[in-house]
């Protein structure tokens, strides 16, 4: 069973700095936003009736660059009832 997934990430972050002179202190605020969308696909495989097994590849873009892709596996046991 094949499946895609988009997801994204984003960190807004705030720095404060305090400036002294010879005339006084000041605040300087600087805002940054950071974005990384993601895209995952896989698929899951049945190796029985209650075991599954699922491969797939993440893709994401890091400070507007695309970073190396991951890999990820997973082994599913669904219990019986």
């Amino acid at each position: 069973m094949p499946w895609v997934s988009l997801a994204s990430q984003h960190l807004v972050q705030i720095e404060t700095t305090h400036v002294l002179s010879a005339s006084g202190e000041s605040v300087e605020r600087d805002f940054t936003h950071l974005w990384t969308p993601w895209l995952k696909v896989g698929a899951g495989i049945p190796l029985g009736e209650r075991l599954g097994l699922e491969l797939g590849v993440d893709l994401a873009r890091v400070d507007g660059a695309f970073a190396l892709p991951g890999l990820h596996g997973a082994v599913a046991l669904r219990s019986g009832s």
